[in-house]
This record gives structure tokens, C-alpha cells and sequence, in this order.
């Protein structure tokens, strides 16, 4: 950080003051940031001579003076519940956090001109947060898994030797990133009451996870088929005398309703992550 053009991109501190520190710099896409009460500060990275002011943590309210968060887009701008049955009701916001001079006090602070005690703090976080991550993407993967399963069946299309193929490929790789998962729990390790995940493992589930994501994405929208951005709106749906046209020609195995209220849930899955 001591080498960039701009000293203020990582978050350093700028004043030291007998009752705390003052700090300067951002932090970008914080998750959930807008509605937690306090935010932990970390380096990103491991830091060396000269980087002593980037070299610091610490803990503050998000209401603090000078705290100031930039938040991520907000349900698309629509809220047609029928085309975006998931974002119109959930969404995690993620913000660029700026500390425009935000006074910390000294009992906030964990520590401070510690370049050695920056990396280490870095990586405790990221090997518990790698941990975590693969977790919650496991929910993501079933749906995945169950939504190829019910659109196949919706289009009439589940008995076909290609899609039984793509349907065994998406289980599969499902229940091996859980299984890695299980496997780095297994394997932790206790150290001072607290259990740490097994490294490695946890490493090799989160690249079998970010590898293969985007094939599962894609096996998953060449079984839905071109529906998933031709479909109707939720204003044509509700129309007296659109829908039942739509429910003419838009149904397969399945009728229309069913059908396109699964499209739109792969398409929300897929196409407009």
C-alpha cells in the first residue's frame, strides 16, 4: 500500500490521538453491511516496511461519524414478483465502505503499525470465511440441482439420454463440494477450544465449487431452454386476454402456470445473478 499513487485506497491510519486513532481509506463490496450494528476491520493483505499505517484492525458501530456506505443495486428496479420471484423479495446488499476520518477508540483497536500481525490476520479471516462461503453455496447447488430436475420434467424432456446425463453431472458435483465440505469439518483442527477447519480441504472444496459453477449454470439453462429471456411478463400473465394465449402455447408436460413460474426461478438463478 505505501507504493500506490493513492495512499487512501487501503484503510490506514492518519492521526494517532491519546484517546484512539483516526483512520482513512475503504473497503470495498462489504457484505451486509447496511443492516448489521458493528463492522470488523481487517487487512486484506500481508504488509511489509514501510506499510505500518495500513497495518491495522479494529472494530466500530456502522453509525460512526464519517462511516459511510455506498450500496449495491436493490431488487433491479422492478417489482414484478411473477418474472423475479426471488430478488423481489431478497437480496444481500454489498457496499463500498468509506472512513472518511472516522475516530476509533483504543479500546476498539486490536492493534495498530503491526505489518507482521497483518497477514496473519488476513488469513485467520479467510480460512474461516472459505469455510463458511462453500456452506452457504451449498443451498444454491440443491436448488440448482432440484430446478434441472422439475424444469426437465416440466418440458417433457427428463427420459432423454443427454439430459439424464447433465442431471447425473449436476448431482454429482453437488455432493462432492458438500462432501469436501463434511470432510474439512472431520478433519479440523482444536486448537485452544476452538476448531479450525482443515486447510486444505477446505482450499479443495472451494475450487471444485468456483470451477465447476459456471458449467452448472450452464447445464442447468440448456435444459429450461429459450423461455428464459423470451418468456412474458407478469403484466402480460395478469392480463385477461394475454394469459390465455400464454397458457395455450406456453404449456409442455406441465401447464403454463407451473412451467413459467419455474422459468422464472431458474432465470433468476442463472441469468440475472
Amino acid at each position: 500500500p505505501s507504493e500506490q499513487l493513492d495512499p487512501d485506497l487501503n484503510v490506514r491510519v492518519v492521526e494517532k490521538r491519546s484517546d484512539g486513532v483516526v483512520v482513512r481509506g475503504a473497503k470495498v463490496h462489504t457484505s451486509c453491511s447496511p443492516y448489521v450494528d458493528e463492522l470488523v476491520v481487517l487487512p486484506s493483505r500481508s504488509m511489509g516496511a514501510g506499510d505500518e499505517p495500513w497495518s491495522v484492525a479494529f472494530a466500530v458501530p456502522v453509525a460512526t461519524r464519517g462511516l459511510r456506505l455506498y450500496a449495491s443495486d436493490f431488487l433491479h428496479g422492478t417489482d414484478d414478483s411473477f418474472t423475479r420471484p426471488i430478488s423481489t423479495q431478497h437480496k444481500m446488499i454489498e457496499t463500498l465502505t468509506v472512513f472518511d476520518d472516522v475516530f476509533v477508540p483504543w479500546e476498539r483497536v486490536f492493534f495498530h503499525d503491526r505489518p507482521d500481525l497483518a497477514g496473519s490476520a488476513a488469513l485467520g479471516f479467510v480460512e474461516y470465511h472459505r469455510f463458511t462461503a462453500v456452506s452457504y453455496k451449498l443451498p444454491l447447488l440443491d436448488v440448482l440441482v432440484g430446478a434441472a430436475m422439475a424444469i426437465a420434467q416440466a418440458n417433457g424432456i427428463e427420459h432423454a439420454g443427454h439430459v439424464r446425463d447433465k442431471l447425473t453431472w449436476l448431482g454429482g458435483y453437488a455432493e462432492t463440494v458438500r462432501g469436501l465440505l463434511e470432510l474439512a469439518a472431520l478433519r479440523c483442527q482444536v486448537e485452544d477450544g476452538f476448531a479450525c477447519p482443515h486447510v486444505f480441504t477446505t482450499n479443495l472444496a472451494k475450487w471444485t465449487f468456483a470451477r465447476d459453477f459456471h458449467k452448472a449454470i450452464e447445464l442447468v439453462q440448456d435444459l429450461a431452454g429459450g423461455l428464459l429471456v423470451t418468456g412474458p411478463s407478469g403484466a402480460d400473465w395478469d392480463s385477461g386476454d394475454v394469459r390465455p394465449v400464454l397458457e395455450k402455447y406456453l404449456r409442455a408436460a406441465w401447464p403454463a402456470d407451473r412451467r413459467l413460474a419455474m422459468l422464472n426461478l431458474i432465470s433468476e438463478l442463472t441469468t440475472r445473478l
